[in-house]
């Protein structure tokens, strides 16, 4: 562990100004030209589909036209090659890093793209593109940006653990998919570097690693957790000088507002950094291990380094322009998007009333919404087969009721006696299934309401009778109505056009999302981009994400800057949103430091 540990730090440090500027090209790229490429594909898929927009609801077309199949294989192959370049730049840093060889960015440039010839091959490309669609499943510390947006969507996955058999299925699926996207980084500097066929690379490294693979797995893990320690602890050191500093050159009243500043300036900078470091680190332990176990005797390096303070200014200068330029990205909108969530706080919409709290689409869930002074409710409205509206998401009872019953096959006066509490908790035995009317006197001036109009294909004039119980109400400025159908909000736009309407949407894409019977988008979080919603509020479209009940999905939305956050934990949201990822650390520097209790939101404002 100790050569490893040795050797993967010589490897990562030995062409470390080349690695910056190496990042900073490729992230600027990854960040703009490649995300603008593909989008333009997208929209050229679109217009060959004679498309407008791109939807769950019309995804099938694609699939009905060979211009529209080829050019999403193109797309695909766009994105496995940036994948493929990204992945061979590190490896060829590393390779000269062990070879101790000095690297400059024009030569890692250029040996990168000859490396990337072998991509060509059919073999490699399909494997490759295998590689690229495991990281549905890998939590792999190598995350690509092009692929960020790749992920199982949070409402798929609490559907998977709520069910312990497809949860133990995704578990050991995941622990694989793990197993085995490391094992082939392990050998995949065979391919590279010594012309072999990935097939081949991968017959001689299961060869090499015999018996070995569990060892080898929990070596790279513990060299991994230690450079996050080793990491952390030079942070802190940093943090530590910083605060000295600033309470010796500045008086005590001046001090904490300093330190503030300087924090919230250099973080962003050291934020791209350290993600560059490490993900160079994994790839030097690969690589260290990949030599290790070939037996490989590592080359003694050339004897003629420079040296000498010409030598060490002129590397000096490389690694301080480079910091600078890093500082000069992290502040432009295009790192800001990267790195930032807004200030701005969206709405809290309660998922089917607040889920987490109470049972879903009840009075009761409603109540506790108001009680907490959220902003909106989100509720599944259908239709009896007595024409009566009832708050329900699936087309039975049995899941929230134990009563199997189809939503068409009873009346009111039967549903009513259903128990829509105990399966949540016996505190909530005997609360009854809602019906619209009487959710929407409770909401009135309380809470604005999301009326989700849910299709079985047995209701009669849904989108009639909800417009009318809102009008009669009196709450036109109160309720918005969604749906997954477009035909559905075009039925509410002809019968009432004031009142808003929301497409509700797993999938959107579109170069104009000018529907005019459209007021609002409500997209799955896997789907949603910075881009995507900021061209959305161009348009003057609302956008809410959904159904965000993690830490990440909700710093997803908030860094996209959405206008409402769907979730059915809003103490979460709310918490979240409460401060920025920088506003918590530097709260917490500032009380052990300084011990300072203002938040510096409150005292010290947040970034501009």
């Amino acid at each position: 562990m100790k050569q490893l540990l040795k050797r993967s730090a010589d490897i990562s440090l030995k062409n470390l100004s080349t690695l910056l500027l190496f990042d900073i090209v490729y992230k600027v790229f990854s960040y703009s030209i490649l995300y603008a490429v593909t989008s333009d594909l997208l929209s050229l898929i679109l217009k060959a589909a004679g498309l407008s927009y791109l939807s769950t609801e019309n995804l099938y077309i694609v699939f009905m036209n060979p211009l529209t199949i080829i050019l999403c294989i193109c797309m695909m192959l766009l994105i496995t090659f940036s994948v493929f370049f990204e992945t061979v730049a590190l490896y060829t840093y590393c390779e000269s890093g062990w070879k101790q060889e000095r690297i400059s960015i024009a030569a890692l440039l250029k040996r990168t793209l000859l490396q990337c010839k072998k991509l060509l091959q059919v073999e490699n490309v399909w494997l490759f593109f295998g590689f690229v669609l495991t990281k549905l499943l890998t939590i792999l510390p190598f995350s690509p940006y092009i692929l960020q947006w790749l992920g199982i969507p949070e409402f798929v996955m609490d559907f998977i653990t709520q069910n312990p058999l497809l949860l133990l299925i995704y578990g050991l699926a995941a622990l694989t998919a793990n197993f085995v996207c490391f094992l082939f980084l392990l050998i995949l500097p065979d391919t590279l570097f010594y012309d072999q066929s990935i097939k081949m690379a991968w017959k001689e490294g299961m060869q090499r690693l015999r018996n070995k693979k569990a060892v080898t797995v929990f070596r790279a893990l513990g060299a991994f957790l230690i450079f996050g320690a080793a990491a952390m602890a030079v942070l802190g050191v940093a943090v530590l000088g910083l605060a000295f500093y600033v309470k010796l050159i500045e008086s005590p009243a001046d001090a904490v507002a300093s330190f503030a500043l300087y924090f919230q300036r250099a973080a962003p900078a050291v934020v791209l950094i350290m993600e560059t470091l490490t993900t160079v680190w994994f790839f030097s332990v690969l690589i260290t291990l990949f030599h290790q176990y070939r037996e490989d005797m590592r080359p003694a390096g050339s004897k003629k380094v420079k040296t000498g303070l010409g030598c060490y200014l002129k590397r000096g200068t490389v690694l301080l322009c480079t910091a600078i330029v890093l500082l000069i990205f992290s502040e432009t909108e295009l790192g800001v998007s990267y790195l930032h969530q807004t200030d701005t706080k969206p709405e809290i919409v309660a998922h089917r009333g607040g889920a987490a709290f109470a049972p879903e689409n009840t009075m009761a869930a409603v109540e506790n919404a108001i009680a907490m002074g959220i902003d909106m409710v989100e509720i599944d409205v259908q239709q009896l087969k007595d024409g009566t509206l009832v708050l329900l998401h699936d087309s039975d009872f049995n899941r929230t009721t134990g009563n199997g019953k189809k939503v068409w096959e009873v009346g009111y006066d039967q549903v009513q006696t259903y128990d829509a509490g105990s399966w949540f908790s016996p505190k909530f035995a005997g609360e009854s299934v809602p019906r619209l009317d009487d959710i929407l006197r409770r909401a009135k001036g309380n809470i604005q309401v999301m009326i989700e109009l849910k299709q079985t294909g047995h209701e009669k004039h849904l989108a009639e009778q909800v417009v009318e119980l809102i009008e009669k109400n009196e709450m036109l400025d109160q309720c918005s109505i969604g749906s997954l159908n477009l035909d559905i909000l075009k039925e509410v736009k002809a019968v009432n056009p004031k009142i808003e309407t929301v497409y509700i949407t797993p999938l959107i894409f579109s170069g104009q999302y000018d529907m005019d019977f459209v007021d609002a988008f409500s997209v799955e979080t896997t789907a949603i981009t910075r881009e995507m919603v900021a061209t959305m509020q161009f348009q003057r479209k609302d956008v809410y994400g959904w159904t965000a009940n993690s830490k990440e999905t909700i710093q997803k939305n908030l860094e996209c800057q959405v206008n409402g956050i769907v979730t059915d934990n809003p103490e979460l949201v709310k918490y979240c949103t409460a401060q920025t990822w920088e506003s918590r650390l530097l709260d917490t520097a500032l009380q052990v430091f300084f011990n300072d209790t203002t938040t510096q939101r409150g005292k010290y404002g947040t970034r501009s």
